[in-house]
């Protein structure tokens, strides 16, 4: 039985040579042996800036699984904006793939970033990491495996019902006027009624887009809901919608780093399920600091 290394090990340059929980194999400590090898050191992570530190965050999921996630995403939404039925079972094989992806590397982890893709394609890229962040949670959570298949792909297609939403409001670099909110806010009862009676698929998804945007403090829309009342899954992809958006670039707004969102988010509170809050936060390594300590070989 080979041991497996203690934390991510990085080159001189901040390369990721090997992740943390890998097996050290005969290979690969003959690698290894070829480098100077370094460790983050949390102790002086004040020296690295926070961008830097979002810079070493590398994600996990495999390009051809990226790839293919995204050719289904496109696809589905194209159909959407049109108001064709998609090919279901193509949002099916998504969701199978960000679970297979998430249980793979949920205990190797040492930063949720890891579980997240990068793309221009904001409306692209944001459901699938909403996906695969809260079925991070509903893992970490100890969800059934029905329960997390119906999380999962309730959080894939959680915002579907901007494909009815005019790209001119929501593309809208400027801070959208009373009305324009108004029509935002449309796109979750929208999507419950494109996942419900058109992809005909069951309450549990269909609730799911509709109260992704209530908080549990009763501050969100639109049914005003409070607390427990509000569905458990959109409690869970509520918080992850949050999250994401805020670490992503978009046209209407920079993106920030884990460190500001997860401060903003315990100020916030009061929005989120405290369980599931907890459970992201401690997924989030925001004292990951930089690449000064070396490691004896």
């Amino acid at each position: 039985v080979h041991s497996v290394t203690p934390y991510t090990v990085y080159d001189k340059k901040g390369n990721i040579l090997c992740y943390k929980g890998v097996a050290l194999t005969p290979n690969l400590v003959s690698l290894l042996s070829l480098n100077e090898l370094y460790k983050l050191d949390i102790q002086h992570n004040k020296e690295t800036t926070e961008e830097q530190q979002e810079n070493l965050i590398v994600s996990r999921i495999s390009q051809q699984t990226t790839n293919y996630i995204v050719d289904i995403t496109e696809e589905f939404l194209k159909a959407a904006e049109k108001g064709t039925l998609p090919v279901i079972k193509s949002c099916y094989d998504a969701r199978d793939r960000i679970i297979e992806e998430v249980k793979e590397h949920i205990n190797l982890i040492n930063h949720i970033g890891e579980l997240r893709i990068s793309l221009d394609n904001y409306s692209i890229s944001h459901g699938i990491n909403v996906a695969t962040i809260s079925t991070a949670i509903a893992f970490k959570m100890n969800f059934s495996k029905d329960e997390i298949k119906e999380i999962s792909l309730g959080a894939l297609l959680h915002d579907i019902g901007k494909t009815r939403i005019p790209k001119q409001i929501l593309e809208k670099p400027e801070k959208l006027s009373l009305k324009e909110f108004e029509v935002i806010k449309l796109h979750a009862p929208l999507g419950y009624k494109i996942i419900k009676d058109e992809y005909k698929m069951t309450d549990n998804i269909a609730l799911a887009a509709l109260d992704h945007q209530e908080r549990y403090d009763g501050s969100g829309y639109n049914r005003k809901l409070k607390g427990d009342s509000i569905y458990r899954y959109a409690q869970i992809i509520s918080l992850a919608d949050v999250y994401d958006a805020a670490v992503s670039e978009k046209a209407y707004a920079p993106s920030k780093t884990s460190r500001q969102v997860v401060k903003e988010l315990l100020k916030n509170s009061t929005q989120f399920n405290p369980r599931i809050l907890y459970t992201l936060v401690h997924m989030i390594d925001y004292n990951t600091g930089g690449l000064k300590e070396k490691i004896p070989v």
